[in-house]
């Protein structure tokens, strides 16, 4: 089956939000969407700014599926979600390196909190937490191979589902009233001292 959601004459839509380069490569996931398009329907909304931005642009402007690709420079927060909104899944390219094995992007959690599954580096605490919530895939985003095998998967899933899941996930896993009152107790031991 194709798209089990939605009409399977419909793209599946990928979204990028952020900074990106070396630690959060997007040239990888370009050249393989470049090669798949001329066998399956995907877009690919890139906002925000890398240090790779031209190269990426000179290899989507020289092909003949430069309309499947969108470059969106930074904007404030407030508008970055109608591009989240539209995607069908979210991007979080994490190279996995001794940093990144121990940190938890913030991003993951405007993804899922808006409904959206993601695709996310292999990273210890992003695998966890995909693999925890049941929504979305991990993949090594500096192994062309496997993000190819990765998109595959996501063009047959029910993104929806996948969405849905992320979304009670990051509510009951990380429900802003635990965190809000542990900053409080950390602002006023802070403030009593």
């Amino acid at each position: 089956p194709v798209h089990p959601y939605k009409n399977p004459d419909d793209p599946v839509k990928l979204c990028f939000v952020g900074g990106y380069g070396n630690s959060r490569p997007l040239a990888p996931l370009v050249e393989v969407l470049l090669e798949l398009l001329d066998e399956k329907r995907f877009e690919l909304s890139i906002v925000g700014k890398g240090e790779n931005e031209n190269r990426l642009k000179e290899l989507v402007e020289h092909s003949r599926h430069k309309n499947a690709f969108s470059f969106i420079p930074w904007l404030p927060l407030e508008k970055i979600w109608s591009y989240i909104d539209n995607a069908d899944i979210c991007v979080l390219p994490q190279l996995k390196n001794a940093h990144s094995d121990h940190v938890l992007p913030h991003k993951m959690f405007q993804y899922l909190k808006r409904g959206k599954p993601v695709i996310a580096g292999n990273c210890v605490p992003l695998v966890r937490n995909i693999t925890d919530g049941k929504c979305g895939y991990t993949t090594d985003f500096s192994d062309k191979k496997r993000i190819r095998d990765t998109l595959l998967e996501v063009y047959n899933a029910d993104l929806v589902q996948l969405g849905k899941n992320g979304y009670q996930y990051v509510k009951t896993r990380y429900p802003w009233e635990n965190d809000k009152q542990r900053l409080l107790r950390l602002y006023r031991k802070l403030h009593d001292r």
